[in-house]
């Protein structure tokens, strides 16, 4: 319990929060026991940033692609059935001067089957690309002060998390 009580305290203190409502903030969701990550996986995960934001940045531009795919969706989702009809209304493919993606994409590592000649692997799994609510990323760096700030013991093998280096 003492634990969660200075993680409570570090997330306020070190502006790691978020509005619930209206003049009230909570601290914003976080892990309180950190899952160290292998270099090598952590690498591997960051290699997968470019060749995922040019996918998405790629499929952002196909009207014909986005409207098959997201048709029947739209029939029963009130929010994608506004998306498309925005994009009626708004000339596709006009170009800006400037342009910018943010965005997460959350992976987990499973290990492969251990009576497969992939014995003791260890596989990426993409659970989300998210371009829309790529909130947070500020928070993910103090979220990593934390877990130092809390786990000293652990600091050494956790992965850097500076989401904003090359943004600001």
């Amino acid at each position: 319990m003492k634990h969660l009580t200075d993680a409570l305290d570090f997330a306020y203190a070190l502006g790691l929060v978020k509005y619930v409502t209206p003049g009230h903030l909570s601290h914003a969701p976080f892990t309180l026991y950190p899952a160290p990550i292998d270099p090598m996986s952590h690498g591997r995960m960051a290699a997968l940033t470019a060749p995922c934001n040019h996918l998405a940045w790629r499929v952002a531009r196909d009207a014909a692609f986005l409207d098959d795919a997201l048709r029947e969706a739209a029939k029963v989702d009130e929010f994608t059935a506004w998306l498309m009809a925005l994009s009626r209304d708004v000339p596709f493919g006009s170009v800006q001067p400037l342009e910018l993606l943010i965005s997460r994409n959350d992976f987990f590592r499973q290990s492969l089957n251990p009576d497969s000649e992939m014995a003791g692997k260890i596989a990426l799994r993409q659970v989300e690309f998210n371009a829309i609510a790529a909130s947070y990323p500020g928070l993910s760096g103090l979220t990593h002060a934390l877990h130092a700030a809390l786990w000293p013991e652990r600091r050494a093998r956790l992965a850097s998390n500076e989401p904003l280096v090359g943004l600001c």
